[in-house]
Order: C-alpha cells, then sequence, then structure tokens
C-alpha cells in the first residue's frame, strides 16, 4: 500500500532540508551523537530504538528528532527498515528561523503538543490487554467511529505503534472485519461499525 505522505507543515516551509537516502539498517544517527537537527520521513520506515528496544517507528511524512533541537546529543539510535528517504533540516537554522517568526514558533508548539496528546494515547492502547481493543482504539482515536478514514502510513507503522507484529495486526484486522465490527471498503481504508444493543 502506498502511504501518501502529508505536506510538509508550515514551521518548516522556509527551511532549506537536506536529503539523504538510507539503505536497509544503515543508521541515519546513534544515541549519543551530536544533534544535528529535526528529520522528516519522505519514503520508508526509521525506527527509532533505546538500547535495542524500538521506542517509535516513523514512517512517511513522520517528524522525528525534535527533543534533539534543545538538547547536545541524540537519545536514541534511529535506523532505517528497508530503503528510505529522509530530510534533514538544520537545528541551528530552524531554530533561528522558529525565533524570527514568533507565529510559526507557536505552530511549532502547537504541533508538539499534539504529538504529546498522541503520545499519551498511544501509551494508553498499548496497556489495553488485548489485540482487538488496541486495533479497535487506534481506528477510533483515528476517526473510523464518525466514517471511512484514510490511514497516512503503512500497517506495519501501526503494528509497531500497537506492540503488535504486523501479522497479528493483520489477523486482527480480518477478525474484526468478518465479525461486522470494521468496514474495509479499500487499501488502507477503514470504519468503525456502531455497536450493536
Amino acid at each position: 500500500m502506498a502511504a501518501t505522505v502529508p505536506d510538509v507543515p508550515p514551521f518548516l516551509a522556509s527551511v532549506r532540508g537536506a536529503a539523504r537516502r538510507l539503505d536497509d539498517g544503515q543508521a541515519l544517527f546513534r544515541a549519543g551523537d551530536p544533534a544535528a537537527g529535526l528529520y522528516r520521513v519522505e519514503s520508508g520506515l526509521i525506527r527509532l530504538t533505546r538500547r535495542g528496544v524500538c521506542v517509535h517507528a516513523a514512517g512517511p511524512g513522520a517528524l522525528f528528532g525534535e527533543s534533539g533541537l534543545f538538547a547536545a546529543g541524540q537519545p536514541v539510535d534511529a535506523v532505517a527498515a528497508g530503503p528510505a528517504a529522509v530530510v534533514v533540516y538544520p537545528k541551528a537554522a530552524l531554530l533561528l528561523h522558529l525565533k524570527a517568526h514568533p507565529d510559526l514558533a507557536l505552530a511549532f508548539a502547537a504541533w508538539t503538543a499534539g504529538r504529546l496528546d498522541a503520545a499519551r494515547a498511544g501509551l494508553q492502547m498499548v496497556r489495553l490487554k488485548g489485540a482487538a481493543d488496541r486495533v479497535l482504539a487506534f481506528l477510533i482515536q483515528a476517526g473510523a467511529a464518525d466514517g471511512v478514514v484514510a490511514l497516512d502510513r503503512p500497517l506495519a507503522a501501526v503494528a509497531a505503534e500497537l506492540g503488535l507484529t504486523h501479522e497479528a495486526l493483520y489477523r486482527t484486522l480480518a477478525r474484526l472485519v468478518a465479525q461486522g465490527r470494521v468496514e474495509r471498503p479499500g487499501r488502507g481504508r477503514f470504519r468503525v461499525r456502531p455497536a450493536s444493543g
């Protein structure tokens, strides 16, 4: 399934980024490396790991590395899971740009707050015991209870977010569709059906 890459956020639109291509298993950076900037995935998947444990999987359109804008070094390893392309927005240029444009600094703060809310929700989802409960919670949070939603990232990235293997996610989705709890009107498109009774 080809994921569409969301537009570049307005706070990055005037900052020149440098493109990097990575091979499968190639590190973008390692924990302890100097923090170079903010990163945006153009294609592929970047796994952020701490001591070998995946703490985030960033797919097309995802930004990561924001904590490095305010720290000397990287707290995690960033490694390509398959061929990937990223854009690096240099730390000094981005911070200077945000200081010069308070409206964009506020947009960056709003984006960061949204990421914090999403992280909290993600933690709650991972704490749910069953795979079906995690998948339903994810789809509901994405808006699938209000209508059909198109996922903005591959199912493999969703599986990693939910603490599931991609095989377990596919089986769970198939079971939910067979039970009539979820509709799947197309690739990457889902709708949660209202509970009966």
